[in-house]
């Protein structure tokens, strides 16, 4: 049964951790068809991209915890100044469909609200593109091909 999620309940992000490649593994491995990269991965295969993953200042991926308890993950990278791209965004699926992706996105958006940042996503992806809208991303024709689309938001400067 999915949470009904309030804005009281607790929403935390923090960085992922070698401990934490059971969760993202497997809730990637059961959501591999939001990816374009559909294939399983084994667990060595999470372990390496992790190694070198802890080694690059150009992308940090966050694990997402609602009420204390890891329910996701989100990343951005290929980071060049305050440009990046930002994805891998993957919950468990007994957490979907219920706010909590639109909160932790707001969440990470808010503390980079300087950067310009990029995603791709496949345009059957309705809920994916709605969800990103939502957050403030626009569709960006630059770059979109047939079934993938590309989205930009760009930096929210206070007056």
């Amino acid at each position: 049964m999915r949470p009904e999620v309030d804005w009281h309940d607790t929403i935390r992000i923090r960085n992922l951790r070698a401990t934490d490649l059971s969760f993202t593994l497997k809730w990637r491995n059961e959501s591999r068809r939001a990816f374009f990269d559909m294939d399983e991965i084994t667990m060595k295969e999470h372990r390496e991209w992790f190694r070198k993953h802890e080694c690059k200042d150009s992308e940090h991926v966050f694990l997402i915890e609602y009420d204390g308890e890891p329910v996701g993950q989100m990343a951005i990278y290929d980071i060049v100044g305050t440009d990046a791209e930002f994805g891998r965004l993957v919950l468990d699926k007994d957490h979907q469909h219920c706010g909590i992706a639109h909160r932790a996105v707001r969440l990470l958006l808010a503390n980079l609200y300087d950067f310009t940042l990029r995603l791709t996503v496949k345009r059957e992806s309705a809920r994916a593109i709605k969800l990103f809208e939502d957050c403030g991303f626009r569709r960006d024709n630059e770059g979109s091909v047939r079934n993938i689309l590309r989205m930009v938001r760009r930096p929210y400067l206070p007056r």
